[in-house]
């Protein structure tokens, strides 16, 4: 992961390391955006499983993620989950889309979470610090996924 300080926060900082994550739903949707979700546990996602807001920067509450800079999947490779790994991953993080703590990651203000991350990873990411949100996996299959979404009031604190 690479982070690069931003002018959006006075906390965000310059650093590049490896760090655990937690398990990730990805919805790439071309043309509509890349979102990206959290999940606790090691057991493969179900229908009913419930979603998490993904804590890293750049991903707004609705799990849009800003694409900035990024290179976006070549169009014979956008329906491959490597291509947007990639793109996400390879991209720098630049500011934590809240400006409170608890929203990207519980109890903890972000740039701090994620500076002590890097510092000194843990074995596995800490699930305890995921913040839920109002979906299930089930909802990301809804043709009105878009429309739910965009019904869900914008979180406090987000830019």
């Amino acid at each position: 992961m690479v982070f690069e300080k931003s002018s959006y926060n006075s906390k965000t900082f310059s650093a590049a390391a490896s760090s655990p994550v937690p398990g990730l739903i990805w919805l790439a949707m071309p043309g509509k955006g890349l979102y990206l979700y959290a999940v606790k546990g090691e057991e493969r996602p179900t229908q009913a499983t419930d979603l998490y807001q993904a804590p890293f920067f750049n991903v707004w509450g609705s799990g849009k993620v800003c694409i900035g800079t990024a290179n976006l999947p070549t169009e014979e490779m956008k329906w491959l989950t490597s291509a947007w790994e990639k793109t996400f991953f390879g991209s720098r993080f630049t500011h934590p889309n809240f400006t409170q703590k608890d929203r990207l990651v519980k109890g903890v203000e972000p740039c701090g979470f994620w500076k002590r991350m890097l510092a000194k990873p843990a074995k596995s990411f800490p699930e305890d610090k995921l913040v839920q949100v109002p979906l299930r996996v089930e909802h990301l299959l809804e043709s009105t996924l878009l429309d739910r979404l965009g019904a869900q009031p914008r979180p406090t604190g987000e830019f």
